[in-house]
């Protein structure tokens, strides 16, 4: 059984996208092939390319999971500048809209997840631990790296905190019967 699972990668990303290709043996009998691909949301067309290479990626009955960020509300110009200049997301679909590609590339989808208020509360959090850790993380990063990490973890929970910016969990699966 393979398992795509896309995750936007928010750590200093770049804008091209990384495929990494893994076996994990979860039991003595069955081995999980998965592919991750770590993407930033540049347009709608990488956006379809990047949906359409899961699918090609893998065996009929395969998995598609991705935890990615989706318009909640219609983003205002300010965050749309926000995303694009710290997030590196200059595409970002609205949930009935990634759920249309996921199925326009050919998956069934399994589950569509809105985790926006936990997302929101769990990126207040972060950044509330990041700063009662200033001094150990200083003392292991440097001032330069924790300020840096600091504003993208403000930026990204300025962002949800607005309440147009949502999160969500979505899982497909590539129907019995198709191929490659």
């Amino acid at each position: 059984v393979g398992v795509c699972a896309c995750f936007l990668c928010l750590w200093f990303s770049s804008l091209f996208s990384r495929l990494h290709h893994n076996h994990i043996h979860l039991h003595t009998h069955t081995t999980y092939t998965t592919y991750t691909i770590y993407t930033a949301h540049t347009t709608h067309t990488t956006h379809t390319q990047h949906t359409q290479q899961c699918y090609s990626l893998l065996s009929p009955g395969g998995y598609f999971y991705a935890e990615d960020f989706f318009a909640l509300h219609p983003l205002t110009v300010e965050e749309k500048h926000t995303l694009e200049r710290d997030v590196f997301c200059t595409y970002l679909p609205d949930m009935p809209t990634y759920l249309r590609q996921l199925q326009d590339a050919g998956f069934e989808i399994v589950k569509a997840e809105d985790l926006t208020e936990s997302w929101k509360e769990w990126t207040k959090e972060r950044v509330e631990k990041f700063d009662e850790n200033k001094a150990d993380l200083i003392r292991i990063h440097r001032t330069d790296t924790f300020s840096r990490l600091r504003y993208f973890y403000n930026v990204v929970k300025d962002l949800y905190q607005a309440g147009n910016l949502g999160g969500g969990r979505f899982v497909a699966r590539k129907p019995t019967g198709h191929s490659h």
